[in-house]
């Protein structure tokens, strides 16, 4: 590793830096790896490396999986060096090697848990060396970034070093061509015996097989692409699973993971498809870490949900829901209004749809591309359980034009201004439930909303 005189000046600039934002308060996670990268564009091949690094990226899910690595790491009391409070792209991921290194360039923990953006990982992964890497899945995403699962491809394929061990989801037949010749475990949901599929998704990438491109045969299909799958023409297939997560039905709190035909359970405080997924990603890592997974099951079950994902409370008779909906994510967003679909059990249900991107703001020549909503399962909540919808900010006609599109009533739309006026105009009347859907750029406005709900609950529920 060579180390050079602009390399360390990169670094303990970015250092002073780090130490001036916290005396303002202010969190570090993005601007001092770009202040090391501009004085040092290779900084990443210079920085002194962990001993271990794990790397997880994918689509969907890898902050909820990288959150439950670092969670069971805290149980075991091992620091690491993690990007959890930041940005996974390459400066942030820049910020967080700043912070685990010493001003003599020594790493400060042996082991590095990074979120790494599916496409910033060429920036990354090939000065970083990881051991191993985490694909949880591959789905189609922003369309200004990458909406096409094969770019994201190609880009795994050529970055990922040969030598790490990837743990990639095998009901996903875009996440598994990254194996190639490496090193592997893979993991799997089973069918559940009360489960609906969604075979009626608007996104479905794999109908033709990735390999010869003929006609695929699904004997399973999940929602989009996940599925088992079957190519007549080339025999192309699942491969066999190293981890298979089973559930007993949709809402069991215990899931149960099978690995050399030992069972072992972990118990789950919110049963969702995606929270099998998640965890059986994170159990593959451990197995093939070589670790107790007796322990680990064990600290899988006393983690939380994150609360800035998933958040549910009790207000008078009204409950409050929040739920991270990420912006120009059409398969995200899917599989929220499949979610909500399901949920009965929660009486009447309002939707406050809070994840307009507001990119408008810090870059007013650039126009948003919100082709996703034409992509999005908006069919999904045409339920009688959801009885309202509330839209605000600059986008919220286009919203009320998809929503009328997709089947849901127009007189069941209210509109507003701005976001935040949504919550005045709620008929409290007419909710049992009351869903918060922002976006991962404005999770803070989506908890002081919440908080001016409670408020406006508290004064006027009897």
């Amino acid at each position: 590793m060579k180390q050079t005189l602009r390399f360390f000046i990169a670094l303990w600039a970015s250092k002073s830096i780090i130490l001036l934002m916290r005396l303002l308060k202010r969190n570090a996670t993005h601007f001092p790896g770009d202040v090391a990268l501009k004085i040092d564009p290779n900084f990443l091949s210079h920085v002194s490396r962990p001993s271990h690094v794990i790397m997880i990226t994918g689509t969907n899910g890898k902050t909820s999986v990288t959150n439950m690595i670092l969670d069971v790491f805290a149980q075991d009391k091992i620091a690491v060096i993690h990007n959890a409070l930041g940005s996974n792209i390459l400066q942030g991921i820049t910020s967080s090697m700043i912070e685990g290194t010493t001003l003599t360039n020594k790493s400060k923990h042996e082991w590095a848990i990074l979120e790494v953006d599916e496409r910033s990982s060429r920036l990354m992964m090939p000065y970083l060396k990881p051991d191993y890497v985490i694909v949880n899945n591959l789905f189609r995403d922003s369309y200004r970034r990458n909406a096409h699962v094969e770019f994201i491809i190609g880009i795994l394929q050529n970055s990922i070093p040969e030598t790490a061990h990837v743990i990639v989801n095998g009901d996903d037949m875009f996440a598994t061509q990254v194996i190639q010749q490496r090193k592997h475990t893979i993991f799997s949901l089973q069918p559940i015996s009360d489960e609906v599929t969604r075979q009626d998704s608007r996104i479905h990438d794999g109908q033709l097989c990735p390999q010869c491109f003929h006609p695929m045969t699904f004997t399973f299909v999940r929602y989009h692409h996940l599925s088992h799958y079957y190519c007549p023409q080339c025999g192309n297939t699942n491969r066999n699973s190293d981890v298979v997560a089973m559930l007993s039905s949709i809402k069991s709190k215990q899931l149960h993971l099978n690995v050399h035909n030992q069972t072992y359970v972990v118990d789950r405080e919110v049963p969702s498809v995606n929270d099998a997924y998640n965890t059986a990603a994170v159990f593959a890592l451990f197995n093939a870490l070589g670790n107790d997974l007796a322990l680990r099951s064990k600290q899988l079950s006393s983690i939380k949900v994150v609360s800035s994902r998933f958040s549910e409370m009790m207000v008078k008779n009204k409950r409050i829901v929040g739920l991270l909906a990420k912006d120009q994510n059409p398969v995200a967003n899917s599989r929220l209004c499949d979610f909500l679909s399901t949920q009965p059990q929660w009486g009447r249900l309002g939707l406050c749809f809070m994840n307009e991107v507001h990119a408008h703001e810090d870059h007013p020549h650039e126009v948003e591309n919100m082709a996703y909503l034409y992509d999005t399962d908006f069919e999904y909540l045409k339920e009688s359980h959801i009885t309202q919808f509330m839209l605000g900010g600059h986008r919220r006609y286009e919203f009320r034009a998809r929503l009328i599109m997709a089947g849901c009533d127009p007189q069941a739309m209210v509109m507003v201004e701005k976001e935040e006026d949504e919550i005045d105009k709620i008929d409290l009347n007419q909710v049992d439930t009351i869903v918060l859907m922002y976006s991962t750029k404005n999770i803070p406005e989506g908890i002081m909303l919440r908080e001016k709900l409670i408020t406006r609950i508290q004064k006027e529920v009897v």
